[in-house]
């Protein structure tokens, strides 16, 4: 009767990781996505999570960088 106990918190701990590399990912585009625009358009320096030991966080980062980058050459205002 125990296993069946134990069997629902590790699903539990498994989406609430889920929510954190999800969580981690959408923080490291905006960030990335930050630095990228105010880089190429030559604004003001960015606070940033700075995560990079989190794999979601840093490829979202050079995604949202690249993205920011890619509209401030287009003229897209933000």
């Amino acid at each position: 009767m125990r296993i069946f106990a134990i069997i629902p918190a590790f699903i539990l701990a498994g989406c609430i990781q889920g929510d954190v590399e999800s969580d981690m990912g959408s923080a490291g585009y905006k960030d990335g996505y930050a630095v990228g625009y105010n880089s190429a358009c030559n604004h003001g320096g960015n606070v940033i999570h700075g995560e990079w030991g989190n794999a979601s966080y840093a490829n979202a980062y050079q995604a949202g960088h690249t993205a920011g980058t890619n509209d401030c050459k287009a003229g897209k205002k933000i």
